[in-house]
């Protein structure tokens, strides 16, 4: 990545900014729907799952869960036959505005980051067919566990901001984009905030 003394750092959220939905929560869903066994599965652990849901500190718990569960046993091309599938519907729901902004910051001389909570591969997965070319993706790890993935690191709230100092992209932020109070850690470390 850039120097980020030496360019300003333009960062982007991803989810509800520049996509209408949560791109990992889809991937989640559709993975566990097509599979009856996992469907049951889910559905008889809700009662000790669906609360993490509820609480900022048990939120990435709640997450690793159902990605484990969306993952556990599956082929590694799932997510190739998500977007061959879904891809298209997904795009329609990217927003022109946020698309209009994105391509502008790349237009200048600046670094364009997007940090987001989803897994960068689902991101560019969505983004490659409409961006002439890619920014920068910060986003979230997993790790494997059980026969399925876990999050390893979820790029939320002040993690974001870990993960972007650790991208080798330091505060100051020229500007950052986001729809939710969650980075506010983020928008401390902006000089100008856009809430979408």
């Amino acid at each position: 990545m850039a120097d980020s003394n030496a360019v300003p750092v333009i960062v982007f959220d991803f989810d509800k900014t520049i996509f209408a939905g949560d791109i990992g929560f889809e991937i989640t869903r559709w993975r566990i729907l097509r599979s009856p066994w996992r469907c049951a599965l889910g559905l008889l652990l809700l009662p000790i799952y669906a609360p993490l849901f509820l609480h900022a500190r048990s939120l990435r718990w709640g997450i690793s869960f159902a990605y484990w569960l969306s993952t556990v046993a599956a082929s590694d091309d799932a997510t190739h036959a998500f977007f061959a599938k879904h891809g298209p519907s997904l795009r329609a729901r990217l927003f022109p505005q946020a698309l209009l902004a994105l391509r502008a910051a790349q237009a200048q001389p600046a670094c364009v980051v997007i940090a987001t909570g989803a897994m960068p591969e689902l991101v560019r997965a969505l983004l490659q067919p409409v961006l002439p070319r890619l920014p920068e993706i910060v986003g979230s790890t997993t790790r494997r566990f059980g026969g399925g993935r876990l999050l390893a690191r979820h790029c939320h709230r002040s993690e974001k901001l870990r993960r972007l100092r650790e991208a080798g992209l330091a505060p100051p932020y020229a500007v950052a984009y986001s729809d939710s109070l969650a980075d506010t850690p983020l928008f401390a470390a902006a000089q100008r905030v856009v809430l979408v």
